[in-house]
């Protein structure tokens, strides 16, 4: 699931993964865009013009439910059992991005694993941050994955 920097809403793409990096077989079982309701974007976009501790608490609940929302609207039209999913990829919602120096997102993954009882996978960028990375970590590695063969040159733009 990806909010970005947008902040419209939560894409989410259903996606059945076997094998690791280089043997990675994959199929898109189903891609869902949830949008925001109306407040909740002019709350996002109020924190954005001035931002406050007051208005970044209230809101990390609603984002996290509005990903919640996204994961089971995603879940119920792709028409895939709930069980058979591994884990729920959340990148939450960015509010502050510096490449290779800072980035806050939002959205409490632990709430978001509480309430569809999977294990959550979140917080991707200040991770790339922390080992020298810009705070993109996710498509530079699986661009390499699906794309990167021995002996061939090949160009990817974003």
């Amino acid at each position: 699931m990806m909010s970005g920097t947008s902040f419209d809403g939560v894409d989410v793409a259903v996606v059945d993964v076997r094998g690791r990096c280089r043997d990675m077989r994959y199929n898109v079982v189903r891609l869902h865009f949830h949008p925001y309701p109306k407040d909740l974007k002019e709350r996002i976009s109020a924190f954005i013009d001035s931002p406050t501790m007051d208005l970044l608490s209230e809101l990390d609940i609603p984002i996290a439910l509005e990903h919640v929302e996204a994961y089971r609207e995603a879940m119920r039209l792709s028409k895939i059992p709930d069980e058979s999913v591994d884990l729920v990829s959340m990148h939450g919602q960015t509010l502050w991005h510096s490449p290779g120096r800072f980035s806050l997102q939002i959205g409490n993954p632990d709430l978001v694993a509480v309430r569809t009882g999977k294990f959550v996978v979140s917080d991707f960028r200040r991770k790339d941050i922390a080992v020298g990375g810009e705070g993109a970590p996710i498509t530079p590695h699986i661009d390499y994955c699906i794309f990167g063969r021995s002996g061939r040159t090949v160009a990817l733009n974003n």
